[in-house]
């Protein structure tokens, strides 16, 4: 019975580490899917303006000939 128990008690030890090693590795993915979002967002910001405007109108005219 002890042999069991502790058995049981190993096992259930491995499965908390492999959970938390999975959150953990989910939740960095989060957060560089984030940071790639976020770096994604400023790039596209620091495009806008006239130039920026003229650009995108300039390839929806090539595209459209």
């Amino acid at each position: 019975m002890k042999k069991q128990q502790e058995y049981i008690q190993r096992s259930l030890l491995e499965r908390d580490k492999k959970l938390l090693e999975a959150i953990r590795e989910s939740q960095e993915t989060k957060k560089l899917i984030a940071a790639t979002e976020q770096k994604e967002k400023e790039g596209q910001k620091n495009v806008g303006g006239s130039f920026g405007n003229s650009v995108l109108m300039l390839g929806r005219r090539s595209n459209q000939d």
